[in-house]
């Protein structure tokens, strides 16, 4: 796959997150974003978890995007 693909995914994932009405929906999305990044890093080593998640937009309700390791970038 290519940045661009991926960064297609994630806009998707974005406005899937955007649509979530409460938390339940929101760790679906969530959780979705993780089971997508841990396969695009297995297809491709230089993959970069980090920047994906940003641009998914995948946040603890505060704004704080949150990584599979459970830390968050701010």
């Amino acid at each position: 796959m290519t940045k661009k693909d991926y960064a297609a995914i994630a806009g998707v994932m974005a406005r899937a997150g955007s649509y979530a009405s409460d938390s339940g929906e929101r760790m679906i999305v969530r959780n979705i974003v993780i089971a997508l990044a841990r396969q695009f890093a297995e297809d491709d080593p230089r993959f970069d978890h980090g920047a994906f998640y940003r641009a998914c937009r995948v946040t603890d309700g505060q704004g704080n995007v949150i990584l599979a390791s459970n830390e968050l970038i701010r």
